[in-house]
């Protein structure tokens, strides 16, 4: 990842006249052009006055203020597709995904990832010894990591469907008023989740193999794909055993739960019975 430089820590290298070669260039360029625009009889003094302390105000703003990237980052800005969705062209180059396959993502440039979902524990409720012993694994785990992982925290909307679900299975069988009162529970939670906004938090762990093949063309479908997959799934096991330790449960997920995972970034009503939670892509996993 790269990091910006304080700008009164950069070095830069003076060219000349105590400016770099950048400020040198631009004050070169508009001060000849407001010379020459001064050299000029048929321009009034005044009018060529002003035109000469414009362009030399353009030359410091480019020169020592970077209005020249300002003005490259708002170009391309405008040009950038400002409504994206996920089934949008644009969804898929920003991504960079090439094609999803047994339980990873392909990248473009042969990357191959795997994702946790991992389920979050209520760390207030622990023993002494139990804290110890998670903060105590779970710091073996970061050490012990020979590859890279990103952990990602989504905030969503708190689902109760799997709460519901199993609460109307066991008043099914009770009497009539049981599970009228299970009805009216139901809307009473389920309102009172949206209307107070009600959120959760779900993690996962992203775990990529980055030196799958430099394209995917030339790992598809061959040998070193195979290899690739199976090197992923070693890592994807060395973490989970990890996480297991710390007492944190997680699930890898599938083709359709990484295609919702992915869908859960962008704003498209996107529904499938797959393996995430979002604020737009609903999870109805074991």
């Amino acid at each position: 990842m790269a990091y910006d430089i304080p700008q009164e820590l950069k070095y830069k290298e003076i060219f000349a006249y105590g400016m770099t070669l950048k400020q040198f260039i631009y004050g070169a360029i508009f001060g000849m052009a407001a010379v020459l625009i001064l050299s000029q009889d048929k321009i009034p003094w005044e009018i060529g006055a002003v035109a000469g302390i414009v362009l030399m105000g353009i030359a410091v703003l480019l020169g020592f203020f970077d209005f020249d990237k300002k003005i490259i980052e708002f170009i391309s800005y405008l040009r950038t597709p400002k409504n994206i969705t996920f089934l949008t062209k644009e969804a898929s180059q920003f991504l960079g995904v090439k094609y999803l396959k047994d339980s990873a993502i392909v990248l473009k440039d042969g990357t191959l990832v795997g994702v946790l979902k991992v389920e979050a524990i209520n760390f207030s409720i622990l023993s002494k010894e139990q804290k110890d012993a998670v903060i105590h694994n779970f710091m073996n785990f970061l050490n012990s990591l020979g590859f890279r992982i990103q952990i990602i925290m989504r905030t969503v909307t708190l689902d109760m469907t799997p709460y519901l679900r199993n609460m109307e299975s066991k008043t099914s069988a009770n009497a009539e008023g049981g599970l009228a009162e299970s009805y009216s529970l139901k809307e009473f939670l389920q309102n009172y989740v949206q209307t107070n906004k009600v959120t959760d938090r779900v993690f996962y762990i992203a775990v990529p193999l980055r030196n799958a093949g430099p394209s995917v063309k030339t790992i598809r479908g061959s040998g070193k794909e195979s290899l690739a997959f199976r090197e992923l799934e070693e890592r994807m096991e060395v973490v989970r055993e990890w996480l297991s330790k710390s007492m944190l449960n997680s699930k890898r997920l599938d083709n359709t739960g990484l295609l919702a995972f992915l869908a859960s970034f962008f704003d498209d009503g996107v529904k499938l019975d797959a393996g995430c939670t979002s604020p737009y892509t609903d999870y109805k996993g074991d």
